[in-house]
């Protein structure tokens, strides 16, 4: 859904260091690597962007989720123009306009009510949004950052701290942990379950003193900052990272922070790899850690939950984290340890609970949690030809070269086996939490656990929105649904996306972003408002 783009100047030009440092090694150690290895390579490269401080974990909807009382939400403005971009947290939507204010609408609580603010949003730069829970905050053209609306949604005893901050360069939310970056590089942080000012100086997640931070990473309990100088200081619960004592003289020379739920992995400027939290809990955990020092230079690392997996330069893959396995999972394939000329791995990619590998000859590799989509036995020789693979929490989707698309999910837990659906004729694959879906290259669509939308023709655009999907049609008008319910149509009137530039959405509700600045809304039962100049 939403992509946040985070100007990291030093980070990128380490990114293109790193890559250049990478192919050096391939060329010098193996010069059996094919041409087309080394590109994909390099590709991964390019497009492995340090993670913006917004994105750097897996979001997920509570599974216990209740939706909130109409009746306490505040409604969109009837008359709202001149916006330049739209952004959603759990319940509530807020749009920053050309003159720098702010106007957000939804659950009052969870960001809808800018009157939370302590002070007035006005000379906005950027606007942050917690997407997994609530709140937002706003900086300033004078490095003022302002939030509002944090905390839980459901649990309004932890709303915790808003503090206006000072000197503000960039910041964190996510997972309920909060960080600002200031202009000289020290930290504030704190979480949604302080109560008080003076936790933010000493509370349980109270930053260090320190100074030159480039960028910081969350997970459930602890942060971990990257530094200037390529050092890393970590702070929070130790057991989730942020007690790094162990690897402190390896964390040198680092140039990119991963997160999972409760660990952290750096990769320094020559590709070596550092990991430290419960990744290293037990005896099978400390052994895999170990040998990280033993690899190949890294290209990519992607996570789970829980572990971690890292593709190599030499084309071969490596995985820990996970623990000791049990019968609801598939063991890590040997031969992509050292693979043969033919399983050399060009891309991974992970969902929730899960890992894949795609081979340079386009046979896709999973293993992992059978609930998350491990187990492919199913699908015999169907994972060949893959040109694209699209996670989502309970399994993934492969679109083959021939525009055929194998989706396969994990386990139920009565039946023990896998489902899987193959769909002909796709030309776009959308996923999102447990859902995904299809635009057909005839216009039509297929729900991932529906089927067919047999009701919706003249497709030309699919997108996640909320708890379902949203098609475009070439008129502009949408038809929007949620699981096995019919599609609603709703026509040009109502919503007409033909110069929209961009899309959000949270629970039940979406908003778009059109190209005059004007914004227009709608929800998953297929009520629109609109809202015009």
């Amino acid at each position: 859904m939403e992509k946040k783009q985070v100007s990291w100047v030093g980070v990128a030009l380490a990114i293109f260091a790193l890559g250049h440092v990478v192919n050096l090694i391939i060329d010098k150690q193996d010069s059996e690597i094919s041409p087309e290895l080394k590109q994909q390579i390099s590709d991964t490269i390019l497009a492995h962007r340090p993670p913006s401080s917004a994105n750097n974990f897996f979001t997920a909807t509570p599974d216990n989720l209740q939706v909130a009382d109409d009746s306490t939400k505040i409604r969109m403005p009837a008359k709202l123009a001149q916006v330049s971009q739209i952004y959603s947290n759990l319940s509530a939507f807020a749009a920053l306009k050309q003159d720098g204010t702010v106007v957000a609408w939804g659950d009052a609580d969870c960001g809808g009510d800018i009157n939370n603010a302590q002070e007035p949003l006005v000379n906005v730069k950027r606007l942050y949004a917690a997407e997994d829970t609530c709140g937002f905050a706003a900086l300033t053209h004078d490095d003022k950052l302002i939030p509002w609306g944090m905390g839980d949604e459901f649990m309004p005893w932890t709303r915790g701290v808003r503090p206006v901050l000072n000197d503000v360069r960039d910041f964190v939310m996510a997972k309920g942990l909060y960080a600002a970056i200031k202009q000289d590089g020290s930290v504030v942080s704190w979480s949604f379950e302080d109560a008080a000012t003076a936790e933010l100086s000493s509370g349980k997640h109270a930053a260090p003193a320190m100074t030159n931070v480039v960028s910081v990473s969350v997970n459930y309990r602890a942060f971990a900052a990257l530094k200037r100088d390529g050092t890393v200081v970590t702070w929070g619960q130790a057991d989730y990272g942020g007690d790094s004592r162990q690897v402190a003289s390896e964390l040198n020379n680092v140039k990119l922070l991963y997160a999972n739920n409760n660990a952290f992995t750096a990769m320094t400027a020559t590709g070596r790899l550092v990991s430290w939290g419960r990744v290293r809990a037990d005896q099978k955990g400390r052994e895999q850690v170990a040998k990280l020092s033993q690899l190949m230079p890294a290209v990519k690392v992607v996570n789970t939950d829980n572990g971690f997996a890292a593709l190599l330069a030499d084309g071969s893959v490596y995985t820990w984290g996970e623990g000791d396995l049990t019968e609801y999972h598939v063991p890590f394939p040997a031969r992509l340890s050292h693979p043969n000329r033919a399983n050399k791995v060009i891309d991974i990619f992970a969902n929730h609970d899960a890992f894949a590998a795609l081979t340079i000859s386009r046979q896709l590799i999973v293993w992992g949690n059978k609930f998350h989509g491990a187990d492919t036995s199913v699908l015999k020789d169907k994972l060949q030809s893959v040109h694209q693979v699209y996670p989502f929490d309970k399994g993934f989707v492969a679109l083959r070269g021939d525009n055929t698309a194998i989706a396969w999910e994990g386990w139920e837990l009565v039946e023990k086996q896998p489902r899987y659906q193959e769909v002909t004729q796709v030309s776009k694959v959308v996923t999102y939490e447990r859902e995904f879906a299809f635009l057909k290259q005839d216009g039509t669509v297929v729900d991932g656990h529906s089927g067919p939308k047999t009701d919706i023709t003249q497709a030309t655009d699919i997108f996640p929105t909320g708890l379902g999907f949203t098609v475009k049609h070439q008129d502009g008008s949408i038809a929007v649904w949620m699981g096995d319910d019919s599609a609603v149509t709703l026509d040009k009137q109502a919503v007409d996306l033909s110069q929209m530039r961009d899309i959000r959405s949270n629970l039940l509700d979406a908003i778009a972003l059109m190209a005059d600045g004007t914004v227009q809304a709608w929800n998953m039962m297929g009520f629109s408002e609109q809202a015009t100049q």
